[in-house]
């Protein structure tokens, strides 16, 4: 509905989607390929990144969902490259030849700065996933037990800003909304909120540096801006940010956990509503 409404109010030149950390690509890619958007999208190059220290973790290596998302990629980018080791580096490098079909493009960035050219390149719909069944093909709307894999949606109400429930999201007047994704042992949920919702700065850093989490990425509007919150394991960071459009994070759990219980510590770094 979101890529519906994006493509017939805005008209846009290009469309950039990345989809959750543990979210299998092959039906992202079925999606954008498939009769409804077969002569009104030009899919091009679908853009993995890595870092190149995890090419060698079997946490990694064996998920067959990280697997896939190396084999349909079409340019293959290793991150965060000033801080990677020279033997971690070349060990990509020799990593990125052991594919069937030769990747288009492989560079290790800084910043996550790469050239724009690397968006046209061309998809090659030879590249298939070994594990296709590795994420659900479907998706539903009920809370499941642990285990069950699924992306949905939540509608919430809470004593500071109250959400009437929409199904249109032109008129969505839910203040705020969680979405959960699971699959291959690990767990996802994120979180998006009006930008009429201010942040407060320290409460956000404290929930983000939770030794529980393995994934933590966000942008928020806090009282002193906008601000991007990334941390990956024990390495935390933030910096200010242009965006101003709404507040969303998303986490990523190795393990079945409380949503509802982050969600709380989540809302209580919530300090007004414009």
């Amino acid at each position: 509905m979101a890529l519906n409404l994006l493509i017939k109010q805005a008209d846009p030149q290009r469309i950039l989607i990345e989809p959750t950390g543990v979210g299998h690509p092959l039906k992202v890619v079925e999606t954008l390929t498939g009769e409804f958007y077969a002569k009104v999208l030009d899919l091009r190059a679908t853009i993995c990144l890595v870092e190149a220290k995890r090419l060698r973790d079997k946490l990694y290596l064996d998920n067959e969902t990280f697997r896939d998302q190396l084999n349909i990629a079409d340019v293959l980018l290793a991150s965060k490259c000033d801080q990677t080791s020279e033997d971690d580096k070349n060990y990509f490098f020799d990593f990125a030849q052991q594919f069937s079909l030769p990747k288009a493009h492989v560079e290790c960035i800084e910043q996550g700065v790469f050239a724009s050219e690397l968006l046209d390149i061309p998809r090659n719909p030879q590249r298939e996933a070994v594990y296709p069944n590795a994420h659900p093909q479907g998706a539903g709307y009920k809370q499941d037990e642990p285990g069950h894999e699924h992306t949905h949606a939540h509608n919430h109400q809470d004593n500071a800003g109250q959400c009437e429930v929409s199904d249109d999201l032109e008129e969505m007047a839910c203040d705020w909304r969680r979405f959960e994704n699971n699959g291959q042992d690990y767990y996802g949920c994120g979180w998006i909120f009006k930008a009429n919702i201010l942040f407060d700065e320290q409460c956000l850093m404290k929930w983000a540096n939770n030794p529980d989490f393995t994934r933590v990425k966000g942008i928020f509007r806090t009282e002193s801006g906008w601000i991007v919150i990334n941390r990956m394991d024990d390495q935390i960071s933030m910096e200010e940010s242009s965006y101003t459009s709404d507040s969303r994070v998303e986490l990523i759990k190795p393990d079945y956990h409380d949503w509802n219980h982050i969600e709380q510590e989540l809302l209580a770094c919530i300090v007004r509503y414009l």
